[in-house]
């Protein structure tokens, strides 16, 4: 975005970015299922939102920090450049070390059968609930 010339390519480049993160975060949500086995369910996904939200709040903050030195957008994508630099050397590594991320998971964990009478009373409460209108 720092090398739009004008809003059009800055409006493409922001689309393309969010058709990136919605081709990108069901395979990220995938390849840590195979991680759960060993490190546990809720670990793994802590530490995943963990770093996304520290992420989506350090890289405005360096953004607002630049501008307020009377820096520029250049000099500010600039530095975000350097992090995204490094979120694309540890996919690099980690796509040499586990180039098959299903071997990972060591086998099945749980099993779905023998559901209790609530589990089904909540499950058709909960789908009542989902098919309600959405506004009163």
């Amino acid at each position: 975005m720092a090398l739009a010339g004008n809003w059009q390519v800055a409006a493409g480049l922001i689309l393309a970015e969010r058709v990136g993160r919605a081709i990108r975060k069901p395979t990220i949500e995938a390849m840590l299922s195979y991680t759960t086995g060993s490190l546990g369910k809720g670990w793994v996904y802590a530490v995943n939102t963990a770093l996304d939200e520290t992420g989506a709040t350090i890289g405005p903050l360096l953004m607002a920090l630049v501008l307020a030195l009377k820096g520029s957008y250049r000099i500010g994508y600039g530095l975000l450049l350097a992090s995204s630099s490094l979120a694309l050397l540890v996919l690099t590594v980690a796509r040499i070390f586990f180039p098959t991320p299903s071997r990972l998971e060591a086998g099945p964990t749980t099993t779905a059968k023998g559901f209790t009478r609530s589990y089904w009373l909540f499950m058709l409460a909960a789908s009542c609930f989902g098919e309600g209108p959405d506004e009163l």
